[in-house]
């Protein structure tokens, strides 16, 4: 492992166990056993580490949701897949799961600009799904772009009940088996209302 790979795999610790406020650049160097002024050779602030380590874990989700559902012929399908990745990412991607947290509890500039980035790109798959499920007549005509962005936020407020609200005593939110399988369960039900209200129906046909 190279010098600047060991300084994301610590810089990834870091943040998941002081969270993105209290991780500092002087900690990360301490602990790769390098200068703080080395540490900024690599990496222009904690920002841009933090960008770096979330990218790796973003790559990584998108190519195996991806790879999901390519061989999938009903955009509702799809549709199911992503909500049962939302749990995978929970328990694979944890970085990721720990990212939708902060962005509603820590707020800083910094965490919500990187939640947002990866908040757009799954609105663009949801997005394309909705239209290609509109023009193959599997949906109703709808405005694609505001049903993926309810989808989302609805998606993302369930999220935040379950690891949240229901478990603001715990400090491992992630390792919670009872509240991830609760999120399961309810994701499912909400896919199943949300495209209940999508598919046409022969009267509408």
């Amino acid at each position: 492992m190279d010098r600047k790979e060991n300084i994301v795999l610590m810089a990834r610790k870091h943040f998941l166990r002081y969270g993105y406020s209290k991780t500092t650049m002087e900690e990360i160097a301490k602990d790769c056993e390098i200068t703080k002024p080395t540490l900024y050779n690599y990496f222009s602030g904690k920002s841009e580490l933090f960008r770096t380590v979330i990218d790796s874990e973003q790559t990584a989700f998108y190519k195996i949701l991806e790879n999901s559902v390519k061989d999938l012929n009903s955009p509702s399908d799809k549709f199911y897949v992503y909500a049962e990745m939302q749990i995978q990412s929970l328990k694979k991607f944890i970085l990721l799961g720990e990212l939708t947290r902060q962005a509603f509890l820590d707020f800083h500039p910094d965490v919500v600009k990187v939640h947002n980035q990866f908040r757009a790109k799954e609105e663009e798959y949801l997005e394309r799904w909705l239209a290609d499920g509109i023009q193959r007549k599997e949906f109703i005509a709808t405005d694609a772009r505001f049903a993926a962005r309810v989808f989302y936020v609805t998606i993302a407020a369930l999220k935040f009940d379950a690891l949240v609200i229901r478990d603001n005593q715990s400090r491992d939110i992630i390792g919670d088996d009872e509240h991830i399988t609760l999120l399961s369960k309810e994701l499912r039900r909400f896919v199943d209302l949300f495209l209940n209200g999508l598919r046409r129906r022969e009267s509408n046909i």
